[in-house]
This record gives C-alpha cells, sequence and structure tokens, in this order.
C-alpha cells in the first residue's frame, strides 16, 4: 500500500467552502434529486460533532451568511449532487434567496442524531405532491450509505454501520513512524505533488 496516495485519495479533495455546511449541502442534494419535485418539509440529523461545528462557519457564494441549516436549504435548491464537494459552486443570488424562504417558513428542521457515531449526515425530504427522499452520508464527507425515494431502496450500505472497519490506510497511518511518514513524503511522485500543489493553490486563493 502507498500510504500517500491513500491518504490523498481519501482525504484530500476539492472543497467550496468548509467541510460541515458543504456535506449537509451535497446530502440535501442527493435527497432533491430523487425526490424530483418541490420541497414541502426537510428534516436533517447529524452527528454532534457535525453539528456544532457548522452552525457558525460561512458558506460559499452569500456574502457571509452561516449555518448548516441554510446550506441544506440550498443544497435541496441546487439538486446536483455530482458536483461533491463544489456543490456550493452552482449557488448564486436566486438560489440564496429561495434557500432563504424556506429557512423563514419553516419548512427545514435540523437536530443531533442521538445513535450516530462518527461522521453522520441525514436528510430526510417531502415533496409537494407528498413522495418522500432520504439520503446518508456517513464515514466520509461523500460516502453515501443510503439513498431511497417513497421507501424503495436505490442504494444501502448502512448494515453494521456502527461497526465499520476504517479503510486500511487508516491503520496505518496509525501505526506510522515519524520515519514512515517521512519516507512517503520523499517518495512522492510527480502526481503526487501535482495535487498537493493544486490543494495549496486553492486555499491560497480562498483565503484571499
Amino acid at each position: 500500500m502507498n500510504l500517500l496516495k491513500e491518504v490523498l485519495k481519501y482525504q484530500v479533495y476539492p472543497a467550496m467552502g468548509c467541510t460541515e455546511p458543504v456535506s449537509v449541502a451535497l446530502c440535501a442534494a442527493h435527497a432533491a434529486k430523487e425526490l424530483a419535485e418541490p420541497v414541502q418539509k426537510a428534516v436533517f440529523r447529524l452527528d454532534a460533532g457535525t453539528y456544532k461545528n457548522g452552525m457558525g462557519v460561512r458558506i460559499p457564494n452569500t456574502d457571509g451568511e452561516k449555518g448548516n441549516l441554510l446550506a441544506g436549504a440550498m443544497g435541496i435548491l441546487i439538486a446536483r449532487p455530482e458536483l461533491n464537494m463544489e456543490i456550493l459552486s452552482a449557488a448564486d443570488k436566486t438560489i440564496l434567496q429561495e434557500a432563504k424562504k424556506l429557512v423563514e417558513k419553516h419548512a427545514l428542521c435540523m437536530s443531533v442524531a442521538p445513535k450516530a457515531h462518527g461522521f453522520y449526515i441525514e436528510a430526510e425530504l417531502t415533496g409537494v405532491n407528498g413522495h418522500t427522499a432520504k439520503c446518508i452520508i456517513a464515514g466520509g464527507h461523500t460516502s453515501v450509505i443510503h439513498l431511497s425515494k417513497d421507501g424503495v431502496i436505490k442504494e444501502d450500505n448502512t448494515a453494521g454501520q456502527t461497526t465499520r472497519r476504517a479503510p486500511e490506510f487508516k491503520k496505518a497511518l496509525k501505526q506510522a513512524s515519524l520515519q514512515d511518514l517521512l519516507d512517503a513524503a520523499d517518495n512522492a511522485d510527480e502526481e503526487d505533488l501535482a495535487y498537493i500543489k493544486k490543494g495549496v493553490d486553492m486555499n491560497l486563493k480562498a483565503a484571499e
């Protein structure tokens, strides 16, 4: 196993904005795409850490607006999960205004999922025609483990979710010595270095 490549593959990826609200928006977008009709009600359940961490961070393309709930509303309206962690790049003033309306009329609610262990986001939507859709992202910011519409499951990997094994590279990373990490860095190839540089450039641009 190439430890550096595994870390870059699973832990480093482009994201527009802080990962908590972006992941909430992504989960909502998955459910909204399945629902395929205007949303009347949305219920979000998050692990405690994601719930807390996303409360005070700014959302991209909103002129400083904050919070998971508004991000979730924006994800519903964008409904383009193929954008992955760059989902909010599709936001504009119209999306923001409509998202605020959803929040203001209390069409969305959000709570802590009491039995969630580790990273967990659940979005359950009800449409104006009575249809429902549900998405669960768990274990990673883009890891969809459940997707359904009207109770018909499109994807489900929830069995044993609380006891899911960590990826092999995480075990190796915990056991790695300082020398192992230095060796991994020294052996980085051009592809690895280019990917890392891209991430540095994106962060510098975001900090401007």
